[in-house]
């Protein structure tokens, strides 16, 4: 079809166009020619490089365009396979490709494939809107293709000169992918302050698109802490990974805010793993010599109380006045760990929440609920006799503290 209406185009001016339409009779324009007065074609614009074939009837749609479902021929080219809807203008020009597949993989659950993120109204080639010719290194362009990776991904796009059916490509800029930033070797002292680590997170793609990435924090020795933006303490340790998810922003937040300790001189390493809103990952790691022991160590856990203890041999519980003080685990997350063993009487934890009895006891919880635990240790014998209280911490990275108390019951005095 031809159209006698004059204009211009990136630029130069013509007097008429002719529509180029599929051989399959679906109604779609391939290419668009412009020719000047004298005939001679001046520019022109492909819109599908290989004719797709209709899979539906055209659908009407409120803004005068139309829509059909569509699958791409036989040998590749044309449209992506995992596109399902190609909408088309009033003329049966092709406008743009909607609603391709979701594209984000859940790292803690690989096999279930990839969900959670549509985009609609993305040209793969960008015939008539913004983009759609101009200059790029100084070299002239009048068709843009861009290419996605199996999940939908924006790999790269590539500026072609297609005058004359040349299809010439000037250029092609390709999307970065995530990348951790992440220094390969570092330094520690065994029970020194944390070490700051200076980790980074750079995912263009991801900065512009909606979803969260997910992060996997791992090490293999000492603990790893951090905070995220609201404040939320985090922690890996060996076996204990940290996971944590948000924006680009809220990663490289995370991120920032690592350190590390070790309590022991040996060798550690750390792998950062980072997985974008549509699978794709970057991963980094560090190897962490940690040296001797400095002057100035982080401060151990200290169980404090009494090293021995008389009491009455009745049913009436006797506080063991022990505490605990830790002022490395008050400033970080995780778990801490208590075991309080006797050889004497009955045991009995009676801090606010926990009503545990025994000869033994085992807890975990926060540095808040296991220094309220300690405090709260009472025992009970109804014999006279003698034995030992051992009590036992282990913080957050695995630093242990124990007091033993000895203990003797005795029977009250005959009247």
């Amino acid at each position: 079809m031809s159209n006698t209406q004059s204009g211009t185009i990136d630029g130069i001016a013509y007097a008429s166009t002719q529509y180029v339409y599929d051989t399959q009779g679906d109604g779609f324009v391939t290419d668009i020619l412009y020719f000047n007065k004298s005939g001679q074609q001046v520019a022109d614009r492909t819109v599908f490089a290989d004719p797709p074939f209709a899979t539906s009837a055209p659908m009407a749609n409120s803004d005068g365009t139309f829509s059909v479902k569509v699958t791409p021929p036989p040998g590749g080219g044309g449209t992506d396979p995992t596109y399902l809807l190609e909408t088309f203008s009033s003329a049966g020009i092709w406008i743009r490709e909607d609603d391709y597949g979701p594209v984000y993989k859940d790292p803690n659950n690989p096999a279930a494939g990839i969900s959670g993120y549509t985009e609609t109204g993305h040209s793969v080639v960008n015939v008539l809107g913004a983009g759609s010719s101009g200059t790029i290194n100084g070299a002239y362009y009048d068709m843009v293709i861009t290419s996605y990776s199996a999940t939908g991904r924006l790999t790269g796009t590539s500026f072609y000169n297609d005058l004359g059916g040349s299809h010439e490509r000037v250029a092609t800029q390709y999307a970065p992918n995530p990348v951790i930033a992440l220094s390969p070797t570092g330094t520690a002292t065994a029970g020194s302050a944390d070490t700051p680590l200076y980790a980074s997170l750079s995912d263009p793609w991801a900065a512009q698109h909606p979803g969260t990435l997910a992060l996997d924090i791992a090490v293999d020795a000492g603990t790893v802490t951090g905070k995220d933006g609201n404040g939320n303490a985090f922690s890996a340790t060996a076996g204990s990974s940290a996971h944590l998810t948000g924006t680009v922003a809220q990663i490289n937040t995370d991120l920032a805010s690592l350190s590390f300790l070790d309590q022991s001189a040996g060798t550690a390493h750390l792998t950062v793993q980072v997985y974008d809103q549509a699978g794709l990952s970057a991963s980094a790691t560090q190897t962490i010599t940690v040296g001797g022991s400095g002057s100035g160590s982080a401060p151990h856990p200290v169980i404090g109380g009494p090293s021995a203890l008389t009491i009455p041999a009745d049913t009436a519980r006797h506080g063991l006045g022990a505490t605990l003080s830790d002022p490395w685990a008050v400033n970080h997350a995780g778990s801490l760990a208590l075991t309080v063993t006797t050889t004497l009487g009955t045991l009995t934890d009676v801090a606010a929440g926990h009503s545990t009895t025994g000869t033994s006891l085992h807890l975990t919880g926060t540095y808040s609920q296991i220094e309220a635990d300690v405090g709260g240790l009472a025992l009970t014998s109804s014999q006279a006799g003698s034995g030992t209280v051992r009590i036992e911490v282990y913080d957050q990275a695995g630093v242990e503290a124990v007091h033993v108390i000895g203990v003797t019951a005795q029977a009250s005095a005959s009247t």
